[in-house]
């Protein structure tokens, strides 16, 4: 199984298909509202997973070394990833878009 649709099963359950990036997005009238989602998980309170993607990926229970992280940058597109602060930013956003992608509501902010 692919890290991002690890991901998108830890938010939507694991029925949920997961829409690559390059699908239509999933239109769904009970979108997840991702914000409140994410902050009543356990442990989002001590995470600052708005804006690092290691927080947002530990607060998922997905792997978010380094390695992890950039094997989820290629997955994700990426043709390079050193793990910059500039990378991970690139990272987050994108991972926030993907997530919408695939029927939740983020916030803009989220996915610049």
């Amino acid at each position: 199984m692919s890290t991002f649709t690890a991901i998108t099963r830890a938010i939507f359950g694991d029925d949920h298909t997961t829409a690559p990036p390059s699908a239509p997005p999933v239109e769904d009238p009970q979108l997840i509202d991702l914000e409140n989602h994410f902050d009543s998980m356990p442990g989002a309170d001590h995470l600052n997973w708005r804006t690092s993607v290691s927080d947002l990926l530990e607060l998922l229970g997905v792997e978010h070394d380094p390695e992890s992280r950039a094997a989820l940058a290629r997955e994700l597109g990426a043709t390079e990833w050193s793990g910059t602060p500039e990378d991970d930013a690139w990272l987050h956003a994108r991972l926030m878009r993907g997530i919408e992608h695939n029927g939740a509501r983020v916030p803009p902010e989220f996915t610049e």
